[in-house]
């Protein structure tokens, strides 16, 4: 069947922050690593369907297809496989439709970015599918320049998500740091504060203090965070 056969749609976006966990087991697939392009797993249980997803995405992605929903999770549960940037996978399928897959998949540990893909997605559907962590929702046939669209957007957003969470990291390591150098060295350095604060000012921070300059950073990860929460919200009331 060839993509055009699959064309003519009206797509339906839900979207949300996604996160990328990584597995510390060994016996589970290893987290995902730097790659050229970023590995995608595409799931569905036509064949020619698997053949477009190849013909139209093999290019710019690293393309895994996978026949069903069970093969994917029996796959993952055998360990030794790399986890994906994200998936795409068919509603409907035999043994496992690609929600409970979801959910299998994050009861060992990986909640991975994924859009789904449905011939017939009802309000129920469309619910369940978002409360077990599916990020966007198309309806087939799609156009194959529209999951495209999707697919780079869940990546950027995924990136976003990656960096928020390693930034947010330092800056509370920071913060840590701080704190343990003023219990470690207040009793054997009387000037302390002072010398970090000179030192931050001769960084050009002006009349800033080291404590000054990490709780501001702390007030603004607050910002972040509530900024997030409020765009999740206004994300879900679009669907």
């Amino acid at each position: 069947m060839s993509s055009a056969a699959k064309a003519n749609v009206d797509s339906s976006s839900i979207g949300t922050d996604a996160k990328s966990p990584e597995s510390k087991s060994k016996d589970r697939p290893s987290p995902p690593t730097a790659r050229s392009k970023p590995l995608i797993y595409f799931v569905d249980d036509e064949p020619d369907m698997l053949e477009v997803f190849e013909a139209c995405f093999a290019r710019k992605f690293e393309v895994r297809t996978f026949p069903s929903a069970y093969d994917l999770v029996e796959t993952f549960a055998g360990g030794n496989i790399p986890v994906p940037q994200l998936i795409v996978t068919d509603l409907r399928m035999a043994k496992m439709d690609g929600v409970k897959m979801l959910a299998a998949l994050k009861s060992m540990g990986h909640e991975i970015p994924a859009i789904l893909l449905s011939g017939n997605v009802d309000k129920s559907s469309a619910v369940e599918a978002l409360n077990h962590g599916f990020y966007r929702i198309l309806e087939k046939p799609f156009e194959p320049a529209t999951l495209e669209s999707y697919i780079n957007e869940l990546l950027m957003e995924a990136k976003i998500s990656r960096v928020r969470e390693e930034v947010r990291l330092h800056v509370r390591k920071l913060a840590e740091i701080y704190q343990a150098m003023r219990m470690l060295l207040a009793g054997r350095v009387d000037n302390l504060n002072e010398i970090l604060d000179e030192a931050v000012r001769s960084q050009g921070s002006g009349t800033e203090s080291f404590e000054d300059i990490v709780s501001r950073l702390e007030k603004r990860l607050d910002e972040l965070l509530k900024v997030e929460e409020v765009t999740d919200l206004l994300r879900k009331g679009r669907r």
